[in-house]
């Protein structure tokens, strides 16, 4: 509170990257994901309001296993629009921790503006697990039809190591997210 105070009152102590804080590690569908990117806060946002921040679907594959995958992106007309991507395929998937060579997979994606993409995925050298916390199945009704809608929560943690084409590497630490999956 201080800081928003001083920050309002022009004193200079404080920056506005101070008040930007990862989301709370909640298990309640909340459509919330964040991470430390090399060190600094990475949280979804959109300057489209029919563009959805952060996706995730939950489902059956052809191989007789679930898949999970959630995506959150940072979109402004402005700036480098930069996506990550996690992805979990296992028999099943339930509470417990995955590491890369247990079906986890990463990638991170820096589309620049003034052209050209910056791909980091996951790799054989790559360090870096996901933790579940919570999968349970749920469903609303919608007012428009009475259509019923089904969805999976899953939330959780990870963290990776990605690297680039061109051998570059970043550090992906303190992630969480609280998805709402269809």
């Amino acid at each position: 509170m201080f800081c928003a105070v001083a920050l309002l009152a022009g004193s200079g102590c404080c920056k506005v990257d101070d008040l930007v804080k990862l989301p709370d590690e909640t298990q309640e569908g909340k459509q919330t994901f964040g991470c430390l990117l090399d060190d600094k806060i990475w949280i979804p946002y959109t300057d489209h309001t029919v563009d959805d921040k952060m996706e995730a679907s939950y489902s059956p594959n052809a191989g007789g296993g679930t898949t999970f995958t959630v995506s959150a992106e940072q979109y402004d007309d402005n700036t480098d629009h930069t996506e990550f991507t996690l992805g979990l395929t296992r028999p099943v998937i339930q509470p417990g921790t995955y590491q890369l060579s247990e079906g986890f997979n990463a990638r991170f994606e820096r589309i620049k503006r003034g052209g050209g993409i910056d791909t980091y995925t996951t790799t054989g050298a790559s360090t870096g697990s996901i933790t579940i916390t919570k999968v349970e199945a749920g469903s609303s009704t919608s007012t428009i039809g009475n259509v019923t809608v089904r969805y999976t929560i899953v939330s959780g943690t990870f963290r990776f190591t990605a690297v680039s084409a061109g051998g570059q590497v970043i550090t992906v630490k303190d992630g969480r997210f609280d998805a709402k999956a269809y």
